[in-house]
């Protein structure tokens, strides 16, 4: 995972290495995090863990408002890194960081300290 998505947002660090080139795309708030945000929505309020909440954000139609036509962006993000297996997407919300690789595979951490929001990072094979 990039060592940035483990820090605060204003801060970047810059890794060489002689891996393939990629494009790192990410996208940071500040807001009170997935698995807040999702139980505004009664029928969601018993999510668990940061690591469950957003696993549950990556599958179309959930909001935390309910309407059956919100809820698409991350699915379809989601959907867009699965298909070329060499990318790769990584999402951090509170104290919950799962990674999903374009064959489907995911992994989840949870960590001791809580991320202020949410962060989405996508990494492409140039």
């Amino acid at each position: 995972m990039n060592p940035a998505l483990r820090q605060a947002p204003a801060e970047v660090n810059t890794v060489e290495d002689n891996a393939a080139p990629v494009i790192e795309i990410a996208v940071a708030d500040s807001g009170i995090g997935i698995r807040k945000s999702l139980a505004k929505n009664t029928e969601l309020a018993g999510i668990e863990s940061d690591c469950a909440a957003i696993k549950l954000a990556m599958i179309e139609g959930t909001t935390s408002v309910g309407d059956k036509y919100r809820g698409l962006g991350l699915a379809y993000v989601v959907d867009q890194v699965q298909l070329q297996r060499q990318r790769s997407m990584v999402i951090r919300s509170s104290n919950g960081i799962i990674t999903r690789s374009g064959d489907g595979v995911i992994r989840e951490e949870h960590t001791p300290s809580a991320y202020p929001g949410t962060v989405i990072s996508i990494t492409i094979p140039l």
